[in-house]
């Protein structure tokens, strides 16, 4: 765990590693703390922490220099996590006198895409399954993550129940470190180093998500004050509306669009007759030929030149 007692500084810069870590930061008198990622998304769960204890969340517009002061609230009003999803981002916190300040952050780029469920409880039993509701259904392709925020020792009881062999349950204690299960397997692990809380995530193969997993977490002797759990979804785009749905299909599209280029074609000839018709008379080769010449003669209504004389 990262202690920092900021007893004669008044401000503090921290900036976020990757993989998790848990700071505790105590102070005597009142301080500020600036907090800076590159590193996205970065994910902040806010431990314990005084009543009064101020929160500000700051961005930039990539083409504006001027900074924008999104967020300014006691940190108490916040959910259990905060995210900062985007570039030119920072996090400042005023804490006041004789306070401490604990949060944990998770910084695991690229991983997570179906989500991440948040817990600062001392104890959970978590159950996942194909008949599961809400994030707790597991579906092909699924990469889900639970993010354990302590501070001392933890115990964690994983199971895992499937036919495929590429479903997997990892347990990371930092973004190089981790290990798995997969099939049919139970295992115990025991974390003792609390300055890097655990994630565990879920993987789905294609067509044969898990049958079941479950996750038994407990430690003891926490420092929380904020004992809760929440989940993160991401964005999902609204699905599109299924052909049924809709008032045409592909073949009455056809035929609208073929109906609006004969259409189009018609009226060409009835704006612009002159282009398709001519007062002049069709030039017809003559039916008589000269098989001894060495060109066929051609009639032609006021000739603009004199055919040449064949001269033998």
């Amino acid at each position: 765990m990262f202690f920092g007692f900021a007893l004669f500084f008044s401000s503090m810069n921290i900036n976020v590693e990757l993989g998790s870590r848990t700071y505790f930061i105590a102070s005597n008198e009142s301080k500020t703390i600036y907090i800076s990622t590159e590193l996205f998304p970065t994910y902040f769960v806010f431990n314990s922490y005084h009543p009064n204890t101020v929160f500000h969340y700051f961005r930039k517009e990539i083409c504006n220099t001027a900074e924008i002061e999104e967020i300014n609230t006691m940190i108490r009003f916040l959910p259990l996590w905060f995210a900062i999803k985007e570039p030119f981002s920072r996090i400042m916190i005023d804490i006041p006198d004789n306070s401490n300040l604990s949060f944990s952050t998770m910084a695991f780029p690229g991983m997570c895409s179906n989500g991440v469920f948040f817990s600062s409880k001392k104890q959970q039993r978590l159950l996942f399954s194909k008949d599961g509701f809400g994030f707790f259904k597991l579906s092909p392709y699924d990469d889900k993550c639970i993010f354990f925020s302590y501070q001392n020792e933890s115990n964690f009881s994983l199971s895992i129940k499937s036919s495929d062999q590429e479903d997997q349950l990892f347990y990371y204690s930092g973004f190089k470190n981790y290990s798995s299960i997969s099939g049919n397997y139970t295992d115990s692990i025991t974390n003792y180093n609390s300055s890097n809380p655990i994630l565990l995530r879920i993987i789905a193969d294609d067509n044969h998500p898990p049958d079941l997993v479950q996750i038994m977490y407990q430690t003891e002797n926490s420092l929380f004050q904020d004992l809760r759990d929440d989940v993160h979804e991401p964005y999902v785009l609204p699905m599109q509306c299924d052909p049924e749905d809709t008032w045409y299909d592909e073949k009455l599209a056809i035929f609208f669009v073929t109906l609006s280029l004969l259409l189009g074609i018609s009226c060409l000839f009835i704006l612009f007759p002159q282009c398709y018709s001519s007062d002049k008379p069709l030039i017809m080769p003559d039916s008589s030929i000269n098989d001894d010449s060495s060109f066929s003669s051609i009639q032609i209504s006021n000739p603009i030149f004199t055919p040449r004389k064949k001269y033998t």
